[in-house]
């Protein structure tokens, strides 16, 4: 009896034990699945924000896709704007090396066309020199030639005095003249002495005439080549022929003299 008590006992401390420990192990059971329930439930949280985020990451990869294929696209663009930009490049390069010759060209063109203008420059300014030592010969002459009018017009006036002077000698000659005839009715010989007379007093007459003209040449010749020249112009024109009608005969034997003496002059 006391070994059943006793086997009962141990039974119900076996009992007892398998029940704690039963208790403590179905405690470590929830436990644990309570800690696995927090995991699934952690896992499942893991797995939307995994399935979220794989979603965002597909739309980010086809956003990726579309990106990259806009960028295929614009680098193909971009090559084929490279390509028409190296074609651009060539051809404005030709041009450039064309406008260079075309300008180059130009440039020779330009530099004869300046010359051309600079020897056509140089030649109106030869014309325009001559033209202004033509005009100061014209000046010159000019009043040269009022000189000579000036000169002209003293000549006249002498001319008129001298012509009234003329005219007396011419009357002294005459009255001379008859009675030289008279005295040649008287005597042959005294007609042969005052022919003689008269021819020495003629030459004389011509001689000191001639004396004369050669000492206003010679005078004028001392002066300078414009003086020179206006001097024997006046002289000239004082006894030429026409401007002394009257005196005709000898106005051209004094030219004539005035002449000589220029020649011999030069």
């Amino acid at each position: 009896m006391s070994d059943t008590c006793e086997e009962l006992q141990l039974d119900q401390e076996c009992s007892t034990e398998l029940s704690e420990l039963f208790e403590c192990k179905l405690q470590m059971l929830s436990k644990t699945l309570l800690t696995v329930e927090n995991n699934c439930f952690g896992l499942s949280s893991r797995l939307v924000s995994a399935e979220f985020e794989s979603k965002n990451l597909s739309a980010k990869a086809s956003e990726a896709e579309t990106r990259a294929s806009q960028l295929r696209m614009q680098r193909q663009g971009s090559m084929e704007i490279e390509k028409m930009l190296r074609e651009e490049v060539v051809r404005l390069d030709k041009q450039l090396e064309s406008e260079r010759l075309r300008s180059a060209f130009s440039e020779r063109k330009l530099q004869q066309q300046l010359n051309q203008e600079m020897l056509r420059a140089d030649q109106l300014r030869l014309l325009r020199d001559n033209a202004l030592a033509q005009r100061d010969d014209a000046l010159n002459e000019l009043a040269s030639s009022y000189a000579d009018m000036d000169a002209l017009q003293a000549t006249l006036s002498d001319s008129a005095v001298y012509v009234r002077y003329l005219r007396k000698k011419v009357l002294e000659l005459e009255l001379e003249q008859a009675r030289n005839l008279a005295r040649a009715a008287l005597n042959q010989q005294d007609l042969g002495s005052s022919q003689s007379g008269e021819a020495e007093s003629g030459a004389f007459n011509m001689a000191s005439i001639k004396a004369a003209i050669h000492k206003a040449v010679h005078e004028a010749g001392t002066c300078p080549e414009d003086e020179k020249r206006r001097r024997i112009k006046q002289l000239q024109l004082r006894w030429h022929p026409d401007k002394n009608p009257v005196l005709a005969e000898l106005a051209t034997e004094i030219t004539k003299l005035i002449n000589e003496a220029t020649a011999q002059l030069d």
